[in-house]
């Protein structure tokens, strides 16, 4: 009885919300979507199913042809120790060219979300109205804006609501902006997205190359497909139970999607869409950058070859920032750029040294997961250390004493984890600390911890 009247249910329901404006169209996808029936949308739920017959009755009331026997893709998802079961939903829209048509372009949003708990014997729903059943709903109405001007369509859509994994925002006016991070790894696909959010007086903040990684955007550019994130900001109540559908901005989510369709009819129509060419794809090797700032602390000291002596340690720090050029999936290249703090007991005494330091090493990445986004490695190279002051005990060191700079051997090993970067490091001086005899020299092991400041595709 059930599976005979949900569609009528839903034939009812896409005649009512057709009448509506866009901003109302969307709050009334909210209202079902974000509803406590529909138990966070969590996977396993009933509430999950309904919402994917929801978004699947959507496609097909637009005309949208299926994908293969019917809209649903089922795929299986391990969670500890229990095999669950996911579907997202894909809908076509055939593009009108007869040549640009077998070209495609994916539209897709997340219509999971984390479900509910008990707390002391309370049911409590995250229905994750922001994130992200706001992105679902956007994601329908392009559908049925986009297969109303399909005639203007050239290249072919697949609109895709993905299952298995939460995000993405639409809430423009508290993060003052949009992100579209990776529309750079579309050839000129920055400019022909600044030239439309103009008509729409939308500001975008980031239309770098940068790949968001923890999206379903990142599995299309490891596989050296260009893609970009439509992303408004951590504004909401991110994985609380307040988010709820009242909280959003309708008229900004209508404005953000209307400039979607419009930018995406201008990508259907352009002549010649390819990647930019830095781009390879985060599992096809290529070129990429990241840039990030690090700090780190240890211990330093004098070595005397011809005694074969060291003097005792002193600590050391240095702070700064880095750089990587990823060259291919196995070779990185480093260069950092630090204010370090070094030095060591000395005949002379306590000697402190302040130093500018630019070592550049060459990575070999041994483990190499998620597309570069986990990475162990040893790593070897040189540097070059400036020393700004040196200090005895107390007093400035006496300029002819001491060298004034520094260059020799870096090596150790390195772990990168998603933004997050830690090497211990190992220096050893190959020029000397004196300017009057060749058997001292200076050595020290630091361990640096670092942040990179973007996904860097």
């Amino acid at each position: 009885m059930t599976s005979r009247l949900l569609p009528l249910f839903f034939l009812f329901f896409a005649q009512f919300v057709h009448a509506q404006s866009l901003p109302e169209r969307l709050r009334t996808h909210l209202d079902f979507l974000a509803a406590d029936s529909l138990d966070g949308r969590g996977l396993g739920t009933a509430g999950k199913q309904k919402a994917a017959l929801y978004i699947a009755e959507s496609f097909r009331n637009a005309g949208l042809a299926p994908f293969d026997d019917d809209y649903f893709q089922e795929f299986f998802i391990r969670i500890s120790m229990a095999n669950m079961t996911g579907t997202n939903v894909i809908g076509v829209l055939e593009g009108s060219d007869p040549e640009l048509k077998k070209e495609y372009i994916v539209l897709g949003a997340h219509y999971d979300h984390v479900g509910y708990e008990m707390k002391n014997g309370q049911r409590v729903v995250y229905n994750g109205a922001d994130d992200n059943a706001s992105g679902t709903a956007g994601l329908m109405e392009l559908v049925r804006i986009l297969s109303g001007r399909r005639a203007e369509l050239k290249r072919s859509i697949i609109f895709i609501a993905f299952d298995g994994e939460e995000s993405g925002l639409l809430m423009y006016k508290s993060y003052n902006g949009l992100d579209l991070k990776g529309i750079g790894t579309l050839d000129n696909g920055p400019e022909m997205a600044s030239e439309t959010a103009k008509r729409y007086d939308i500001r975008l903040k980031n239309v770098s190359s940068e790949v968001e990684s923890r999206t379903d955007t990142w599995s299309f550019a490891e596989r050296g497909i260009p893609t970009a994130h439509a992303f408004t900001g951590l504004k909401s109540p991110y994985h609380k139970p307040e988010d709820d559908a009242p909280g959003l901005e309708y008229d900004e989510m209508a404005r953000v999607v209307e400039f979607m369709a419009d930018l995406t009819l201008k990508f259907s129509s352009e002549k010649d869409l390819r990647a930019a060419s830095s781009f390879k794809g985060a599992g096809k090797g290529g070129v990429r950058v990241q840039a990030g700032a690090l700090a780190g602390a240890g211990s330093s000291f004098f070595r005397n070859d011809a005694a074969y002596f060291n003097a005792k340690k002193k600590a050391e720090a240095n702070i700064g920032l880095f750089g990587q050029l990823h060259l291919g999936k196995r070779i990185t290249l480093q260069a950092e750029a630090l204010y370090d703090f070094n030095g060591s007991d000395a005949v002379t005494g306590t000697v402190r040294r302040h130093s500018f330091t630019a070592p550049v090493t060459l990575q070999l990445n041994l483990l190499s997961q998620s597309g570069g986004q986990v990475r162990m490695y040893p790593f070897a190279g040189a540097y070059y250390r400036q020393h700004l002051q040196i200090t005895t005990g107390n007093e400035i060191a006496d300029a002819p004493l001491f060298a004034d700079t520094e260059t020799g051997i870096t090596f150790g090993l390195g772990m990168d984890v998603m933004k997050f970067h830690v090497a211990l490091t190992f220096r050893r001086d190959m020029t000397g600390v004196y300017t009057d005899e060749d058997n001292t020299f200076g050595s020290g092991a630091v361990l640096n911890v670092g942040y990179k400041f973007g996904g860097g595709l």
